[in-house]
């Protein structure tokens, strides 16, 4: 790859870490990166190793190519790779982390008449007089590359001592069930907006939260160790009767609606499907008004996915496709999908002004939703250009911080 192999970027890192520690605070910390590029795997099995090896000599040169002259980046091994940084201002580190972010998303494979995108997820540590050996600095900047996929790949991380190695740590199975017994999940609302009018409300995402002491965490940290423990459907259960006791959604207007980010065990659990329809109208609302979110990575992982999301939708309810677009599977099969509504995966709206291949995706999209009377969003509109170009797609929802942020109330 023309890279730095694992034995001299480490060699590397350990005099730069040594020449930190004889600074002190003389000078700006440094910056290592880990990054893992997102389901490499499925590439080698599907097309074969010698494209595989493609891809990653055609990521190296972009990362060599794009990288500032004083970076360090090295392959370390498969699919992992480190960049080091040196004085790096800490205010800089969210547009260091999303330009090499951004460097993956913009690396593609041409195989044998087909085009294929890379992703990664990015772990980010600053190092400092008190950063420790090499082993350790590699170590923080993979759990925060770990807490990158959590959140949902292509994404990026930054270590912290104090708040994501303090959620990170402890008995979780514990903390879990006592967050349910005392209470100590909250509810935020986001407003989704109508693309035809980015001024109307269509209806709220409901985001659960978990409090501890000042923090609130979101469920990138807390929801995987809930179903490997199978406590996600109890957690499921604490927010529907939470939503169901909160007297302002009574209010809401009878074509909006609320939606829940439901996991796959509990769409699996039979009492908890059954029960919901009746559970649900103690709201006050009817059905129609609760859309359920379901991850379509994980949900086409379940079998009878598609009975379950039939009976739910039997009984009014209607159904979302999160993190959508990303399987030429799915908008294959979009037709059959037992769905009313996708969610665009963030990654087909980001650099929407340089990548034509994604304006051509998503039309795609909208054109096969439309003809199923299926609606399509765009979340995570950060900006007002980023709303302009969605909006200029033809989608018919969005969503992100530039319209709304989440509230604790409607």
């Amino acid at each position: 790859t023309g890279l730095l192999n694992r034995s001299a970027f480490e060699e590397n890192l350990a005099r730069e870490l040594a020449f930190l520690q004889r600074q002190k605070r003389v000078r700006l910390p440094s910056l290592l990166f880990f990054i893992d590029l997102d389901k490499f795997k499925r590439v080698n099995d599907e097309l074969g190793h010698a494209a595989g090896d493609q891809l990653l000599v055609n990521l190296a040169t972009q990362m060599k190519n794009n990288a500032r002259a004083t970076d360090q980046v090295a392959r370390l091994s498969g699919d992992e790779f480190a960049v080091f940084l040196g004085s790096v201002n800490p205010e800089d580190v969210p547009n260091l982390a999303e330009k090499y972010r951004s460097i993956l998303e913009q690396s593609y494979l041409d195989w044998e008449g087909q085009q294929y995108q890379v992703t990664g997820s990015l772990g980010a540590v600053l190092l400092d007089e008190r950063s420790g050996t090499v082993s350790e600095a590699l170590a923080k900047a993979d759990s925060a590359c770990q807490q990158a996929k959590i959140k949902g790949r292509n994404q990026w991380q930054l270590h912290s001592e104090n708040s994501t190695g303090q959620a990170l740590s402890g008995d979780w199975q514990d903390r879990l069930n006592t967050a349910l017994s005392e209470h100590r999940f909250e509810l935020q609302y986001m407003s989704v907006r109508q693309a035809s009018a980015p001024d109307q409300t269509v209806g709220w995402e409901c985001l659960i939260r978990l409090r501890e002491g000042d923090t609130l965490l979101t469920p990138s940290l807390f929801m995987a160790k809930a179903q490997r423990y199978g406590l996600a459907s109890d957690i499921d259960r604490w927010m529907i009767h939470a939503l169901i006791r909160n007297d302002a959604i009574r209010n809401i207007h009878k074509e909006q609606w609320i939606s829940i980010n439901l996991s796959t065990e509990a769409l699996a659990d039979d009492t908890f499907r059954t029960g919901l329809a009746g559970l649900w109208r103690e709201s006050g609302l009817r059905c129609q008004q609760l859309v359920i979110e379901l991850t379509e990575t994980e949900l086409f992982k379940k079998p009878n996915w598609k009975k379950h999301v039939t009976q739910l939708r039997k009984q009014g309810f209607r159904i979302t496709l999160d993190h959508f677009g990303l399987n030429a599977n799915s908008l294959l099969n979009l037709s059959q999908l037992p769905i009313d509504r996708v969610k665009l995966d963030s990654t087909l709206t980001r650099s929407l002004s340089t990548d034509a291949t994604k304006r051509h995706w998503i039309d795609a999209i909208i054109k096969i939703a439309q003809s199923q009377h299926i609606r399509v969003s765009a979340t995570h509109i950060e900006n007002a250009e980023n709303l302009d170009l969605v909006l200029a797609t033809g989608v018919d929802e969005v969503q992100g911080f530039h319209l709304s942020r989440p509230e604790n109330s409607i």
